[in-house]
């Protein structure tokens, strides 16, 4: 549904079924903005370490969607 909408309103959307292939197909593709839910209550946060920590894909704006509430993480 996402990837549909992205579509819809003149993006390009790459889809993954892991973390280690999104992390990957970041590096690759070098998105212009990412957006990551994940299953895994803390998996899309350590995937935003990761990201972030990375020189060559810490500029690249990220949007998780995460069941963790946590307002401090979240800053």
């Amino acid at each position: 549904m996402l990837l549909q909408a992205a579509r819809h309103n003149g993006f390009k959307g790459l889809v993954s079924s892991s973390g280690a292939a999104a992390l990957a197909m970041t590096r690759d593709y070098h998105p212009a903005v990412s957006r990551w839910t994940s299953s895994c209550r803390h998996a899309g946060w350590r995937i935003l370490e990761r990201l972030k920590a990375d020189l060559a894909t810490r500029h690249i704006p990220i949007c998780v969607v995460s069941t963790d509430d946590s307002r401090q993480r979240r800053l």
